[in-house]
């Protein structure tokens, strides 16, 4: 039965049986009940199993419980699957609202969803009055929570912690690697040759293929390791009221209903409603991507379905207050946050496969269907030979097994090691060795703006006083390096009262001296610095003795300090429009002149210049009049002088421009997906050149919002700045790239990327100033946060795929003519086959070739085609020609050997002796036709040692009686050895076919035009 667990005048609340974990009869619940006079809200709660109804008469606990039941009773007899009562805990609980007057359609209803899909509560609570939120909550304006209630919703709700869904075990890593596609084909490959009888070649096979899963693991472990050390290990703790005292208590302590107080500095612990603000507020960047603080109300918003961007009387979990105070009811915790339900989503998606994994399905697949039609042909001529169904089967087995190289994790291993090695040295973070394989096809970079692309700390850049106008242009981490025109009266001015009407502090501490408060306080005061002013002693020549902040009403805000000679100095700092306003003369050459309508006219074009290249723009001004005992805002606040305008910015990062045009150069379109404001974005995209010598087009949020998927596809294509974007915005922006057959990687710092981040084809987060959902959501992590090795990554993972390439070129076509061989010899052609031995020839040659130095040609800076993959179907076509190449070379050492010693096993050793040295300097060749010969052969000297080691030892081993009988070869002579190098000489010397095509685009553009 329905029964009555909590119960207030006009609120109820249920315990119903069935409806724990089942979503179906919660919404079933909320729809029959939706017809019942006198109802307010009806929520449905599937993780507690509860139904809470406000209601108004002529309802009662008792009706409203037998309507309940009667539907709960209803919904059983109807359901067919009993599945759908077992959904995932996690599952939000839903609300529906019914109007009940006139009145309350003033209030949107609370079932309105938001349009950021998911990414906030359900319940509008920035569209109800104050009051109606505490009520809701079960809380109290002055008192707080009581302890009994906090302890009973802690009970009932749980921690509030985030769900951790990214942290992978050893064992999962492990696994990871086991079922990677060059460790399944190579223990298939290692089964196959148990299978028929060679026991030490397949026990080669499986240690090579473990030795793969070792190096992979132990990789990645050691980033998880990494990235741990790299996670903020302090419990941070919060402020928050209970039983009517101030309680400080760890953030994991926190419900729905508890009373935050809100300051300067602190970090905002869950998501929360406004109840009382002063002067508040918050850097929302992380969530959001607005580079610019939010100004916070407490006042009620009229529309209901607006994005978290607007809702002014929110605070949401991992934003920072930067200036103000204020009170506010925490809403949510844990994983119904923004972030937590951010969080708990990624679970959900899932990266898209890896490149390099797809080529190499491809080559497997060829590789089995060619050996499978080598059986088959194989069989045919068995059977018609007579030869028994037992032998067949195991005669083809073995020639199954040659079809599969067990080189393919050789490659893995030395790829991936000289891959990962490189980026190390570049202090990038290696996450996931899968982006490896995806970043040399990289056709498409998207940045972030604030944090990645910029410093996110405001900086000066422009000073207006006086008719003269300074620009720093100066990189904005060197601040030592600035210089102003510190002997110029009216500059000297204008940084001088920056300094004084100013709240941030000089602390000192350990012989250092830090400045703590908002960063556009903090950048004025080091402006002063730079200008030559000791922040420290100006304020001990000009005491202030009254503050007025700025507040809604008046956006600015006035100091009043005491100078020496016994004036009072009054500053005005804040909007240049409503300062400008209020100024009736002007600060110019040194002494205040009258402000004529022509002059204000003027500034006030200035101050719109300067806005409308993406400037936050102050105005300045001052008044001295004589001492008085007790201040008079309204009077102090008019008839002041103005002196100019500071036009700060959230600075580019060094070298960014730079890695923008060398992507560019490197046949990558880059562009920026921001949450910040479109004027903004723009400034940037000009800034940085992202459309190179095309106009820049921008695409605004409100724009996608009427966009079909195929219109976004086409539309994707075309822009080069993406603004006020949300994060599953950057998330469909990313997917329409991908759709429209583009590889994608994305480079952010924030909350509002980790979608981003997650779904493409590759993820880089910036590893000091980046959030740490984002550095667990990427592939890579920059550690110093140098954007430079973004570009290095790339030009990293492209020198991977072509040694990858290279060696799966070499690798296929010894396959290749090996099969040929094996094939032979089943046919009964010829009377033995390529010995096991010569694997490890041949895995050793495709280690030295993946650990080929990158070539700095400038092939070698062109974009990797998606559309050929690793090998095109040309290239798989010329290594049969080329396999066949390689054993028609050696045919006169056959020839020589049947002239020699008659037709006979003398002969056919010299044949195959002399075809496996040709495929060890075919490795040669596949160097030269991609384009690395031209480097010289001192560039990988590895590969050249080794194959003098590989091709004199082969030789020398066969011609040691002791070595050579015992590998089951008979002895050479010194003639047939020089034959066979002399043979092989002239193999390499004349090689057999073209450079291969398909592989390497000339341009980005040639695959997605328009793009």
């Amino acid at each position: 039965m329905v029964r009555v667990i909590h119960q207030l005048k006009g609120r109820v609340r249920f315990e119903v049986p069935g409806l724990r974990r089942c979503r179906s009869l919660a919404m079933h619940l909320e729809r029959e009940l939706k017809g019942a006079p006198g109802l307010e809200l009806v929520s449905a709660n599937t993780l507690t199993g509860h139904v809470l109804v406000l209601f108004t008469d002529p309802q009662t606990p008792l009706t409203l419980a037998a309507h309940i039941n009667s539907s709960r009773l209803a919904f059983l007899e109807s359901r067919e699957d009993d599945e759908l009562c077992f959904a995932a805990t996690s599952e939000e609980p839903s609300f529906q609202v019914f109007p009940r007057d006139d009145s309350w359609s003033q209030n949107p209803p609370l079932s309105a969803a938001v349009k950021d899909s998911g990414e906030a509560s359900r319940v509008p609570w920035h569209a109800m009055e104050t009051g109606r939120v505490v009520k809701l909550l079960e809380t109290n304006y002055e008192l707080g929570l009581s302890e009994p209630e906090f302890q009973r919703k802690l009970a009932q709700i749980g921690p509030n912690t985030l769900p951790g869904t990214f942290t992978r075990s050893l064992f999962e890593i492990v696994t990871g690697q086991v079922n990677s596609l060059p460790v399944l084909l190579t223990g298939g490959a290692a089964l196959l040759s148990f299978a028929t009888g060679g026991i030490l070649e397949g026990l080669l096979v499986m240690g090579i293929a473990a030795l793969n899963v070792v190096i992979g693991a132990f990789v990645e472990e050691k980033a998880e390791r990494t990235l741990s050390g790299v996670r903020e290990s302090v419990n941070l703790r919060t402020q928050v009221l209970r039983d009517g005292q101030l309680q400080e208590v760890p953030f994991a302590l926190i419900v729905p209903g508890d009373v935050l107080e809100i300051q300067a500095g602190c970090r905002i612990p869950a998501d929360a409603r406004l109840i009382r603000s002063d002067l508040l507020s918050v850097d929302e960047s992380a969530l959001t991507g607005e580079s610019m603080p939010v100004n916070k109300t407490s006042a009620p918003i009229d529309d209901g379905d607006i994005p978290i961007t607007e809702r002014s009387n929110m605070v949401y979990r991992g934003t920072l207050v930067v200036e103000g105070t204020g009170y506010a009811v925490v809403v949510a915790t844990g994983a119904e946050t923004v972030l937590g339900k951010l969080q708990n989503f990624l679970g959900e998606v899932f990266p898209p496969e890896a490149s390099m994994v797809r080529d190499m399905r491809g080559i497997a697949t060829h590789l089995l269907r060619l050996g499978m039609s080598a059986c088959c042909v194989f069989a045919v001529l068995s059977l018609l030979r007579g030869h028994s169904l037992l032998r067949i089967i195991k005669e083809s087995l073995s020639l199954m097994a040659a079809s599969v190289p067990s080189g393919l994790s050789t490659i893995a291993v030395g790829a991936f090691a000289m891959g990962h090695g490189d980026l190390r040295r570049s202090r990038v973070l290696v996450q996931r060795l899968r982006a490896l394989g995806s970043l040399a096809s990289t056709q498409i970079v998207c940045f972030d703006k604030t944090g990645t692309l910029t410093m996110n700390q405001m900086m000066p850049k422009e000073l207006r006083a006086g008719g003269k106008v300074v620009k720093i242009e100066t990189p904005s981490d060197d601040m030592e390096n600035w210089s102003l025109p510190s002997h110029d009266p009216d500059i000297f001015r204008l940084v001088e009262l920056a300094a004084l009407c100013n709240e941030a502090t000089l602390v000192a501490q350990d012989g250092f001296e830090s400045i703590e408060g908002s960063s556009t306080e903090q950048s004025l005061l080091q402006l002063a610095a730079m200008a030559g002013i000791d922040p420290n002693a100006l304020r001990s020549d000009y005491p202030m003795v009254h503050m007025s902040p700025r507040t809604e009403e008046w956006p600015f805000m006035v100091t009043v300090h005491v100078s020496k000679g016994g004036k009072r100095l009054i500053a005005m700092k804040g909007s240049p429009l409503e300062v400008l306003g209020r100024c009736t003369h002007v600060f110019q050459d040194g002494r205040a002149i009258p402000l004529t309508e022509e002059a204000r006219q003027a500034l006030e074009g200035e101050n719109f210049k300067m806005a409308g290249s993406g400037l936050r723009v102050l105005g300045i001004a001052f008044r001295e009049t004589r001492l008085r005992r007790k201040v008079d805002e309204k009077r102090d606040a008019m008839r002041l002088v103005w002196v100019g305008l500071i036009g700060l910015t959230d600075p580019v990062r060094p070298g960014a421009a730079s890695v923008i045009q060398a992507l560019q150069g490197m046949g990558i379109k880059t562009v920026v997906i921001t949450g910040d404001q479109s004027l903004t974005a723009r400034h940037i995209g000009e800034q940085l050149r992202l459309s190179g010598d095309d106009p820049l087009r921008i695409l605004d949020a409100n724009d996608m919002q009427v966009l079909s998927a195929a219109g976004l596809r086409s539309v994707v294509t075309q822009a080069h700045v993406f603004a006020r974007l949300s994060p599953t915005q950057k998330h469909q922006i990313i997917q329409a790239y991908q759709d429209s057959g583009a590889n994608v990687v994305m480079v952010g710092d924030g909350f509002n990327d980790v979608l981003a981040l997650k779904v493409a084809d590759v993820g880089i987060a910036m590893g000091r100033t980046g959030a740490d959902l984002a550095r667990k959501s990427a592939d890579l992590v920059l550690e110093d946060d140098n954007i430079e090795a973004v570009r290095l990554a790339i030009g990293n993972g492209r020198a991977f795929y072509r040694n990858v390439r290279r060696s799966v070129l070499f690798l296929m076509t010894s396959s290749h003519a090996d099969l040929l061989l094996s094939f032979g010899e089943r046919s009964g052609l010829l009377s033995m086959g390529p010995g096991a031995w010569r694997n490890v020839w041949i895995n050793l040659e495709c280690l030295a070739l993946a650990l080929e130095p990158p070539a700095q040609r400038p092939r070698e800076s062109l974009p990797v085609s998606s559309v050929n993959g690793l090998l095109s179907e040309d290239d798989m076509e010329q290594s049969l020609n080329d396999a066949v190449g390689i054993i028609a070379g050696a045919l006169p050492a056959g020839l020589y050997g049947a002239a020699r010693y008659g037709i006979g096993p003398d002969a056919e050793q010299l044949f195959l002796k002399s075809n496996a040295i040709n495929e060890m300097l075919f490795g040669l060749a596949c160097r030269h036709r991609d384009g690395s010969a031209a480097d010289g052969l001192k560039s990988n000297a590895f590969l050249n040692t080794l194959l003098s080691i590989c091709v004199g030892g082969y030789l020398v081993a066969a011609m040691l009686p002791g070595i050579g009988k015992s590998l089951g070869q008979s002895v050479l002579l010194t003639m047939d050895a020089a034959i066979l190098a002399y043979a092989g000489f002239l193999s390499h010397a004349f090689p057999s076919s073209p450079e291969p095509r398909g592989n390497i685009t000339a341009s980005h553009s040639a695959h997605h035009p328009g793009v």
